[in-house]
C-alpha cells in the first residue's frame, strides 16, 4: 500500500511498480571545498560542516484507468510537499513532486513515472550508538566495526586498496625541442574515489535505525577513517547507490555501494 497524505493511491487506480532503490539510497553530500596541493599527497578538504544534499527519486506506477492520470497530476501539484507512506518498507517520506518523467498507454491502462525530491535527509531520525552484534569483522569506521551497524562488507571492496593516480607535474614544451622538459622532483598522489560494497540484512523494525545510523556517522564533522586488515585510510562520504533491495517476510536485504573520496 502507498498513501499520499493518507490518501490511498488506489483512489487514482494506481499501484506501485516495486523498485525501492531510489527511495532507500542515501542522499549525496553537498559539494566539499577541496585543495589539491601539488607539493604533497592527496588533498586538503573542508569538512567542518558537511551537509547532505537533496535526494532524487523516480517511482513507477501502473494506472488501471488512464483517465485518472490528470486527477493524480492535479492532486500532486496543489501543494509543494506531501507525505508519502510506503507500507512495504514501513517508511514515510516528505517528498516534493518535480515532474511526470514518463507516460505510456496500453489499452485503458497507463504506466507512469514520477520524479520527486527528498529535501529532508535523516528526517525524524533519532541517533543511538551502534551496538548490533554480527561477530567480529576486519572493516572499521572510525574504529567501530561495521558489524556494529549491522553491515557486512562484500567482495569487491578490496579495490579501495588500489594506488592513487599521481598528480600532474610541470612540463615545458615548445616547437623547437624534442619531447618535454620536467624537473626532477618527488611525485605526489591525487585524492581518489572508491566504492565500498555493503550489505544489510535486518528485520523491517530494525532496518532504518541500522541504515540511518551508518549515514549519520559517515557524515559527521571531520575526516573519517576506514581501517581494513591491510591499512587505514582517511576519507569522506560522497554518494550512495542501492544495487539490490528485497523484502521477504519482514526481512529486508539491501546491497549498496558507498562512494568514498580518499584523501
Amino acid at each position: 500500500m502507498v498513501t499520499i497524505d493518507a490518501k490511498n493511491i488506489s483512489d487514482f487506480t494506481a499501484s506501485i511498480l516495486p523498485n525501492y532503490t531510489d527511495l532507500v539510497a542515501f542522499p549525496p553530500i553537498k559539494e566539499i571545498k577541496i585543495n589539491e596541493w601539488a607539493e604533497h599527497d592527496e588533498a586538503d578538504v573542508d569538512l567542518s560542516k558537511p551537509m547532505l544534499d537533496k535526494k532524487i527519486i523516480e517511482i513507477s506506477f501502473l494506472l488501471s484507468n488512464k483517465e485518472k492520470y490528470h486527477d493524480l497530476v492535479n492532486y500532486l501539484k496543489s501543494t509543494t510537499y506531501r507525505n508519502w507512506y510506503f507500507s512495504e518498507i514501513n517508511k514515510e517520506f516528505k517528498l516534493r513532486a518535480v515532474s511526470f518523467s514518463s507516460y505510456k498507454e496500453f489499452e485503458k491502462k497507463a504506466e507512469i513515472k514520477i520524479k520527486l525530491y527528498d529535501d529532508f535527509p535523516l528526517r525524524n531520525f533519532v541517533y543511538t550508538a551502534p551496538s548490533w552484534n554480527l561477530g567480529t569483522t576486519e572493516w572499521l569506521l572510525d574504529g567501530i566495526e561495521f558489524a556494529k551497524y549491522g553491515v557486512y562488507i562484500l567482495q569487491g571492496s578490496e579495490e579501495i586498496h588500489q594506488v592513487n593516480e599521481f598528480k600532474d607535474i610541470l612540463e615545458v614544451s615548445n616547437s623547437l625541442m624534442q619531447g618535454v622538459k620536467t624537473w626532477g622532483q618527488p611525485l605526489t598522489l591525487k585524492s581518489r574515489r572508491g566504492n565500498l560494497k555493503c550489505f544489510i540484512r535486518a528485520h523491517i523494525s530494525d532496518f532504518w535505525n541500522f541504515y540511518y545510523r551508518l549515514l549519520h556517522d559517515l557524515t559527521k564533522e571531520g575526516i573519517r577513517s576506514l581501517t581494513t586488515e591491510k591499512k587505514s585510510y582517511f576519507f569522506y562520504y560522497n554518494n550512495c547507490k542501492v544495487t539490490d533491495f528485497k523484502k521477504n517476510n519482514n526481512l529486508i536485504r539491501c546491497s549498496f555501494d558507498l562512494e568514498l573520496i580518499f584523501i
